[in-house]
Order: structure tokens, then C-alpha cells, then sequence
């Protein structure tokens, strides 16, 4: 059977982001099928689309993140069933009417959440959850800075940290500045004012969102005997005091399933999202406003 998806024929331009018919994924006997419901624009979406990945043969069909009902199964698949709601993150072919997902990437959806919230959690969330839980493990009293306090990623991570009892700064621009020092038990810092040096305060961790110069400095500011990890670039520092490197996200459903339960328990609250219908139109008006880097929510695409 045929599907409907947006394909990249050529990186950079979104013009080359064309709708096509093609035929249904084929499963793996680990996959299931998922019939798209809701997408969420990644910053990874739009450098991807831009040529500043690692690249990919194309054409492809581009897309991170999926939230749907499962349609069909494979032979090797236990604990799930056709009809359930299920959320995954995975690398590519998520812009089309059905996406393979292996199951050990799915997490089902709870009753009192939507599609487009559940997969606005998928890529920053799930990342935000697995630096914060698995790599950085910061303990209570702890100085922890996470960068890009407004970001999808540093959203969650900040209310994450706060949870382990640690000691939350954050650093974001004069406007993101105001509206940060309103929550509580969180200390931000305007970059565009003051530097970390200037700040005079040696972390005990750093999530680093940003790279580049904001990554050298942090490696300074890092205290003896702390840790940083970067999702941008990968830590150059002669320090052999400290452990910094560079990590990804690995897709994990019980990590997903996980920060879903979270949210629905009312342990953390779900960063703003604007919902839109899916059409290539609004694909590439998503991919412009989260590659401008100022874009303050999240950009979900549903299929009504």
C-alpha cells in the first residue's frame, strides 16, 4: 500500500523537502508500524535538512520523533498490540503517514496525555532526562549549571536537577532572564551581560546545550574534580581534574515511558507547545522558527 511523506532530495533549502507517494515501511520481526499522529520539529530535524550532519544518502524521508497508534506488529515483537497509543524517538522516516519503530524505543502514551504533548517529549525530553538521570547524576547541594535555561532541553533538565535536591543555575538572554527568576529555587544568568568568569561560581556539574565558546568557558568554570557533559561538541581541555565529553541520545522507551509518567504525576511541568495541522507548509514554517534559535516552545505538527 501507499503512503504519504515528505522527502529531502537535496540538503539546505526546504524547497527540496517535496511531498511524495511511496510505499508503507516494511517491518523488522522487532519493529511495529505506527500510524502518525503527531510530530515534533528537532533541532536536529532542521541541521539535518541544512547538510550539517553527518549526511545521509538521499533522497529520505527526514523526521526524529513519533507519536501514533500502532497498525501492525512484527513476528518477534512481544508486550505490545495493535491499538495502542505509543511514542518513540528514532533516526529518521518519522515525516510519513506510517513509521518502523523497534520496541525497545516505544513507550506507550498515558490515558491523560495527548499525541502532541507526548511527542513533544520524545528527542529533547528523553535527552534532557538521560544527561541529567544516567550521565550527570547530580546530588543534593550540588552546584549544577545547565545551559539554554529556555531551551526544550534545559527546561526539563532544570526541573530534573531540582528534583535531586542540587543547587540550579541556568544562563539564558535579558528577556528569558526575567521570566526564569520568577521560578523558584533557580538562579539564571544573563550571558549577554555576564560571563561565567565574571560570575565567579566553580560548578560541580555543567549540561552544556550551546558548544562553541559557551563550551570553553565551561570547562573553566568547571570546578576540580567535576563533571560536563556537552550534547553540542565534543570537550577539548587539557584539565585532568575533570571528566568532560561529549554524549547523545540513545533511544530508550523505559527512559521515555519514564519522563511521561513524570509529567502526568505532576512531577514536572510540560514546556509550552504550538500545535499546528500537518501539511509541507507548516513543515517548513516549523523548520524556520526552530532553526532561528529563539523560538521559545515547542512545534508539533498533528494529523487530523
Amino acid at each position: 500500500m501507499e503512503m504519504e511523506a515528505y522527502v529531502l532530495r537535496e540538503f539546505g533549502d526546504l524547497a527540496h523537502l517535496v511531498e511524495i507517494s511511496t510505499p508503507e515501511p516494511t517491518l523488522t520481526p522487532k519493529q511495529v508500524l505506527v500510524r502518525q499522529c503527531a510530530i515534533a520539529i528537532e533541532p536536529y530535524d532542521v541541521a539535518f535538512c541544512a547538510g550539517q550532519t553527518d549526511g545521509h544518502v538521499l533522497p529520505v524521508i527526514p523526521g526524529s520523533s513519533v507519536a501514533g497508534e500502532i497498525v501492525a506488529v512484527g513476528d518477534a515483537v512481544t508486550g505490545y498490540h495493535i491499538g495502542e497509543r505509543v511514542v518513540a524517538s528514532r533516526y529518521l522516516k518519522t515525516y510519513g503517514e506510517y513509521v518502523p519503530v523497534n520496541q525497545r524505543e516505544l513507550a506507550r502514551i498515558p490515558a491523560e496525555m495527548s499525541y502532541a504533548q507526548a511527542v513533544s517529549l520524545a528527542v529533547s525530553g528523553q535527552t534532557a532526562y538521560q544527561m541529567i538521570r544516567h550521565y550527570l547524576q547530580p546530588m543534593p547541594n550540588q552546584k549544577i549549571l545547565i545551559h539554554g535555561g529556555m531551551g526544550n532541553v534545559g527546561r526539563i533538565a532544570i526541573q530534573l536537577a531540582q528534583n535531586t535536591g542540587a543547587q540550579v543555575y541556568t544562563t539564558a538572554s535579558t528577556a528569558n532572564v526575567a521570566k526564569l527568576s520568577k521560578l523558584p529555587d533557580i538562579i539564571a544568568i544573563d550571558y549577554t551581560k555576564t560571563s561565567l568568569a565574571e560570575f565567579g561560581v566553580e560548578f560541580d556539574l555543567i549540561l552544556d546545550t550551546i558548544g562553541g565558546q559557551t563550551l570553553k568557558d565551561s570547562l573553566v568554570a568547571l570546578k576540580s574534580g567535576g563533571k560536563l557533559v556537552s550534547i553540542v561538541d565534543e570537550p577539548n581541555t587539557q584539565r585532568p581534574d575533570i571528566t568532560a565529553t561529549q554524549e547523545f541520545l540513545t533511544s530508550s522507551g523505559a527512559d521515555l515511558e519514564a519522563l511521561l509518567n513524570m509529567i502526568v504525576n505532576g512531577v514536572l511541568m510540560l514546556p509550552p507547545i504550538e500545535v499546528v495541522p500537518m501539511t509541507l507548509a507548516n513543515v517548513r514554517v516549523g523548520h524556520e522558527l526552530v532553526g532561528s534559535g529563539h523560538y521559545d516552545r515547542k512545534y508539533v505538527l498533528v494529523y487530523e
